[in-house]
C-alpha cells in the first residue's frame, strides 16, 4: 500500500498555478486533510507505477490552489486488481471504506463497479470511474447504489459510435472484427458491428475469444483476408493478436480499444508487432493542442525526469482531472460534505485535461475519445482524429 501526503508553503512555482497579481492560498496544513481512495492494479502484470504520478502531481497542485475547499488532500492506494477478480474490488472498497476515506477514484472494467456498488452506495461516498458498459448506468444501478456513482471516461456505447463511424469512413471492402467475450467487450463489438451495417459495411468476419486465450491463431487466419480488422478486448489478448498476426502474415490496418495503449506504454509487444495499430484513448495528453492538455505535459515531464522522453498518457491524465472535479465540486458546495459534493458532481461542467466533462443523467461525464497512431514512438504519436460531442449507439438486442 502506498500513501502520499502533501503540504505545501506558499512559494512561486511555475506549473499550473503560478503565482502572480493572482495568488492562490496553499491548503491549511491544520485542516482535516481530505482523503481520496485510489482504486488500482497495486500487483501483477497490470501493475504500472506511472498511474500514482498523476495522482500525485494534481494532489501537489490542488494543495498549492487552496486544497479541497481549504482541506489538504492525501490519497491511498488499494489493490483493486483489474476486473478479472471482482472480489478482490471489494475486499479493496471495503478496507477503503474502513479507513474512512472522503472520495474513491479509479476503477476500469465493469465487472469491478457492478461487485461494489451495492456497498459504496449506501455510504454515500462520491466515486468516480471510468468503467465503460451501459449496464452501470445510474438507470441500471438505481438511486440506492448508483446516487454516488459518476462515469469520467467515455461510456462504451460512445467509443464503438467514434470507432464504427471511423472504420466505415474508410470504405472497406471487409472488415474483421476480434472482441473479448467479457460482458462489455461483447457489448462494444455489437455496437461497432451494428454502426458498420448502418453504413453499408456487411462484409463482416467476427471471432469472439476469451480475454485470456493462449492461442489466437484461428482468429488470425480467419480475419488475414479482411482488408482491415478491428479488436475490442484487454491488454493480454491484444498483445497476443498482435505478436499472432506478425507470426501469420497479417499486415492490414487495425483498430483497436484503449487497451492497446497498454502494448505501447508497458511494452508488451515488439515495433514490428505494433506498426499497422492505431486505438482510441479516453485521454492522450501527448496530442492534445488544449493550453490544460499542454500545461499538464509541461508539468509532468518537469516533475518526473525520467518521463521527459516518455508517453504521458499511460499515467492516465483522467486520474489528474477526477481529482480537480472533486475539487470543483466541494468548492462550490463550500462543503466536503458527501451529498454536498455528490449534488455538484450532478450538475458537474469542468473542462480538464482530457476535454470538457458535463454530467448527464446517466453519470456520465465525458463525451470525447481520440483516435492514436503511437507507432513512431511516444514523443512522435500523431492524433488521427479527435471526436468530441459523443452520444453514443443505441444498440439493438
Amino acid at each position: 500500500m502506498r500513501k502520499t501526503m502533501f503540504v505545501i508553503v506558499a512559494v512561486c512555482t511555475i506549473g499550473l498555478f503560478a503565482c502572480g497579481s493572482s495568488k492562490k492560498k496553499a491548503a491549511d496544513a491544520s485542516a482535516s486533510p481530505y482523503v481520496i481512495g485510489f482504486m488500482s492494479a497495486e500487483t501483477g502484470v497490470n501493475a504500472s507505477p506511472i498511474r500514482h504520478n498523476a495522482i500525485e502531481l494534481a494532489i501537489e497542485d490542488i494543495n498549492k490552489a487552496g486544497g479541497i475547499n481549504g482541506h489538504p488532500v492525501k490519497y491511498t492506494a488499494y489493490d483493486a486488481g483489474v476486473g478479472t477478480d471482482p472480489n478482490q474490488t471489494v475486499t479493496a472498497v471495503q478496507k477503503a471504506i474502513s479507513d474512512k476515506v472522503n472520495a474513491i477514484v479509479g476503477m476500469g472494467a465493469t465487472a469491478q463497479v457492478k461487485a461494489v456498488a451495492p456497498i459504496i452506495g449506501p455510504t454515500g461516498i462520491p466515486t468516480l470511474h471510468f468503467a465503460q458498459n451501459p449496464s452501470i448506468d445510474f438507470s441500471k444501478l438505481g438511486p440506492a447504489q448508483g446516487a454516488n456513482l459518476f462515469r469520467t471516461g467515455g461510456r462504451a456505447d460512445i467509443f464503438a459510435q467514434a470507432m464504427g463511424d471511423y472504420v466505415a469512413s474508410t470504405k472497406p471492402a471487409s472488415v474483421g472484427m476480434l472482441v473479448g467475450t467479457d460482458e462489455n467487450s461483447a457489448f462494444v463489438g455489437k455496437a461497432i458491428k451494428q454502426t458498420l451495417t448502418k453504413a453499408g459495411i456487411t462484409n463482416i468476419v467476427e471471432r469472439d475469444v476469451s480475454p485470456t486465450s493462449t492461442d489466437l491463431t484461428e482468429a488470425v487466419l480467419a480475419l488475414k483476408p479482411t482488408a482491415v480488422t478491428v479488436q475490442w478486448g484487454f491488454p493480454q489478448m491484444d498483445a497476443l493478436f498482435q505478436k499472432q498476426a506478425l507470426q501469420n502474415g497479417l499486415t492490414q490496418q487495425t483498430f483497436c480499444s484503449q487497451s492497446c495503449g497498454s502494448l505501447f506504454t508497458q511494452n508488451l509487444n515488439s515495433p514490428a508487432e505494433l506498426k499497422n495499430i492505431q486505438f482510441l484513448s479516453s485521454c492522450d495528453s501527448d496530442v492534445l493542442q488544449t493550453k490544460e492538455a499542454k500545461n499538464y505535459v509541461t508539468e509532468y515531464r518537469a516533475k518526473y525526469p525520467d518521463q521527459k522522453d516518455k508517453d504521458t498518457a499511460g499515467s492516465q491524465p483522467t486520474v489528474y482531472d477526477d481529482m480537480f472535479i472533486l475539487k470543483t465540486a466541494a468548492d462550490k458546495a463550500k462543503s466536503i460534505d458527501n451529498k454536498a459534493i455528490v449534488d455538484q458532481l450532478n450538475k458537474m461542467d469542468y473542462t480538464g485535461v482530457c476535454g470538457q466533462y458535463k454530467t448527464d443523467n446517466e453519470h456520465n461525464m465525458a463525451h470525447f475519445t481520440q483516435l492514436i497512431d503511437a507507432t513512431g514512438g511516444p514523443t512522435a504519436k500523431k492524433l488521427i482524429k479527435n471526436f468530441g460531442g459523443l452520444t453514443g449507439v443505441d444498440v439493438q438486442p
